[in-house]
Formats: structure tokens, C-alpha cells, sequence
């Protein structure tokens, strides 16, 4: 398996770790599980900004973007 993980810089440069998840691979429902696990939380995942390099994460952004309205 694979290790996803959200993390973020505090104002010290250190690093917060925010969510992780522990899939079988990389792809697109992976990460839909992983962002939506996220929003179950409590994370506003559409209004805090991502940057990734990973085409499978960003192709679950593209879906949750066309099939979940912003509420």
C-alpha cells in the first residue's frame, strides 16, 4: 500500500501533518476517499487551496469539482 497525506507549513517552516490515509495504490477513488474522508472531518475542502503533482489526485479534484456542489 501507500501512504496519502495532507500536510502544511507553520510559521516557523515546520511541518503539520493534517490527514493520512492508507490506500492499496494510487488512483482517482483513492484519493475521492481520501478527500472525502477529509470533508467528513470537517476540513472545507473547497475553499483551502492543493498543490500536488500526482495526475490522481488531481483527476479527483476535476470529479469532485463536476459532481458535488458547493454548499
Amino acid at each position: 500500500g501507500v501512504i496519502i497525506m495532507l500536510s502544511a507549513k507553520n510559521g516557523n517552516g515546520g511541518i503539520l501533518y493534517l490527514s493520512a490515509a492508507w490506500v492499496t495504490c494510487e488512483n482517482r477513488d483513492n484519493y475521492l476517499f481520501f478527500l472525502l474522508s477529509m470533508k467528513a472531518m470537517g476540513f472545507n475542502i473547497t475553499d483551502i487551496p492543493f498543490m500536488s503533482d500526482r495526475g490522481h489526485f488531481l483527476a479527483a479534484v476535476k470529479y469532485l469539482e463536476q459532481h458535488i456542489t458547493r454548499s
